[in-house]
């Protein structure tokens, strides 16, 4: 699915909601949000060649227990994970330092 923003389009991958989840960026905006978690997610970007310093990702996940995300491939390596709590839903944004994506803050439990 794509959505056009003021800018630029804002990309929105289809995930489902267990196991590994393979994501290409290629855009200034991508917002990741799986189906409700049933187990475990790793996301893994793949980096596309018009990605830009600046470029964020916003990452939103909704939890039936303690499931948790980890920040995989094209993320910075050590970025703090996402464990759930039943019925929550955590959000997240990231920004592009030219070689990988670094979390702006901690997740934020949003409910």
């Amino acid at each position: 699915m794509e959505i056009n923003s003021p800018f630029a389009l804002i990309t929105a991958p289809t995930l489902t909601a267990t196991g590994a989840q393979a994501i290409t960026v290629n855009v200034w905006e991508t917002f990741i949000k799986p189906p409700t978690l049933t187990g475990n997610i790793t996301l893994n970007l793949t980096l596309g060649t018009q990605l830009r310093v600046g470029a964020k990702i916003f990452v939103q996940v909704t939890t039936t227990a303690t499931e948790t995300v980890t920040f995989g491939t094209g993320f910075t390596s050590g970025q703090t994970i996402i464990t759930g709590v039943a019925g929550k839903t955590f959000s997240q944004m990231f920004i592009y330092d030219g070689t990988a994506f670094n979390a702006v803050a901690a997740n934020k439990q949003v409910n």
